[in-house]
């Protein structure tokens, strides 16, 4: 004969969520995202949440990576209720080293586990899925400058033949939900002013961004000024440059 126990007592009620973005502590990453979950008072009171997040659209909750599970802390005193912060930075169960991507939507939700029975160790039973808040991680600050790759081509007498110029930026710069990331570069060659070289969306990562001169032939000391845009407009400072 096996003995086992069966918890009888009602679920915890559906708890809910909410979610903000919030400025990294040190050691974390640049988005991060506070989750709050309360779960009011009912019959069985919450002893564990799972935390559930999501890129995009929902379709089933409990489909939804799951990124923690933890206890939740005693009910307040005055209000009964049980209150639970979690900072997420894009880690999960599967993929610990995860993090957020920025200008990417993503849907979180949770759900709570009751305590077991007077008496008993067994764990209670799961309540139903918080209804699901969406948010777009949008960075809080304007970008960062990209970083300068190099120059590629040919060398040739008094300038270079094929010039092309190399970026990265920390950043994924692929194309978002929100929106493109766009790069404007500006040209001046030695004793002429500024002139529009490009102000293209970016599409491929690394970046790679010709010189489009007719011939293309680029003199020596040819200025380069380079300006990057997030999906929202935002600019990052400028970079110049100097052909060798």
């Amino acid at each position: 004969m096996v003995f086992y126990g069966i918890p009888n007592s009602d679920p915890p009620p559906r708890p809910r969520i909410s979610v903000r973005l919030v400025r990294p502590l040190a050691g974390e990453p640049e988005l991060v995202a506070e989750v709050t979950v309360t779960q009011e008072t009912g019959v069985t009171r919450g002893e564990m949440v799972r935390i559930y997040r999501t890129r995009g659209g929902l379709t089933d909750p409990l489909q939804a990576p799951l990124i923690t599970t933890l206890p939740l802390p005693t009910p307040d005193e005055q209000t009964g209720r049980q209150v639970l912060i979690f900072r997420d930075v894009g880690a999960a169960q599967i993929a610990p080293s995860a993090r957020l991507s920025a200008f990417t939507r993503y849907q979180w939700l949770a759900e709570v586990q009751g305590a077991p029975e007077s008496g008993s160790t067994v764990p209670g039973l799961w309540s139903r899925p918080s209804d699901p808040i969406g948010l777009v991680a949008v960075p809080l600050t304007a970008p960062a400058t990209p970083s300068f790759d190099g120059f590629g081509g040919t060398a040739v007498t008094g300038g270079s033949q094929d010039l092309t110029l190399a970026f990265s930026h920390s950043l994924d710069l692929r194309p978002t939900t929100s929106g493109s990331w766009r790069l404007e570069i500006m040209r001046a060659p030695p004793g002429e002013p500024w002139s529009l070289m490009s102000a293209n969306e970016i599409r491929e990562i690394p970046i790679l961004v010709p010189d489009p001169s007719p011939d293309g032939f680029t003199p020596l000391a040819t200025r380069f000024r380079v300006t990057l845009f997030d999906p929202l407009g935002r600019s990052a400072p400028a970079l110049e440059l100097v052909s060798g």
